[in-house]
């Protein structure tokens, strides 16, 4: 995401949490190769949309997955556990 490709993943556990279905890459459903052929085949005839999704992952992931932001909130979770 981070290098600005679109990205199809056999939904494993943890992946919605940073992957918006259709916005910053496609889902589909775990153990489901013909979706996942599916989808595959679909982006490789839609360059547009491999670009949108692609541009969309890029930005999602410099806001939110950056190094200086994974630490941001892991101080700020340490700071909520002090507090308690």
């Amino acid at each position: 995401m981070r290098l600005g490709k679109c990205v199809v993943v056999n939904d494993p556990i943890g992946a919605a949490s940073y992957i918006q279905n259709g916005s910053t890459g496609i889902l589909v459903p775990g153990n489901d190769p013909v979706e996942l052929k599916q989808a595959i085949v679909v982006l490789l005839n839609d360059a547009r949309r491999r670009t949108e999704i692609a541009q969309s992952a890029k930005e999602y992931a410099e806001q939110n997955l950056s190094p200086e932001h994974y630490f941001c909130r892991l101080r700020a979770d340490i700071a909520s556990l002090v507090a308690c």
